[in-house]
Order: structure tokens, then C-alpha cells, then sequence
């Protein structure tokens, strides 16, 4: 019985640490993917600073 109990602790202590953040692969995944998410937002906002510069430089060559 003692021993059902302890391979049942240590299996679930392997199976604890199999995660994501547990290997260098995973937290590699895991920053890669905070990167991409980062590119995205600035991808957007760079299209949206760009769309304002042009509407700014419509009505500055519109002026007389």
C-alpha cells in the first residue's frame, strides 16, 4: 500500500512538471509567443500612426 502511494506521489510530481515553463524548449515557446503578440500591437499601431500622418498631410496640402 505504502508503495501504490509513493509511485502515486512521484508520478504525479512528474506529471506537475511537464509543462510549458518547465523546459527550455517551452518557456522559449512561451517568449516567442509574447514577441509575436508584441509585433502584432505594433504592427497595428504603426498602421494606425501611419493612416493619421496621412490624413495630416491632406489637410496641411489642402491649407492655401
Amino acid at each position: 500500500m505504502i508503495k501504490i502511494f509513493f509511485a502515486l506521489l512521484i508520478g504525479m510530481g512528474l506529471l506537475g512538471s511537464c509543462g510549458k515553463s518547465s523546459s527550455p524548449e517551452g518557456r522559449m515557446s512561451m517568449k516567442i509567443d509574447v514577441i509575436s503578440n508584441r509585433i502584432d500591437s505594433l504592427t497595428k499601431q504603426n498602421s494606425a500612426i501611419l493612416d493619421s500622418l496621412g490624413v495630416i498631410k491632406k489637410e496641411l496640402a489642402s491649407r492655401p
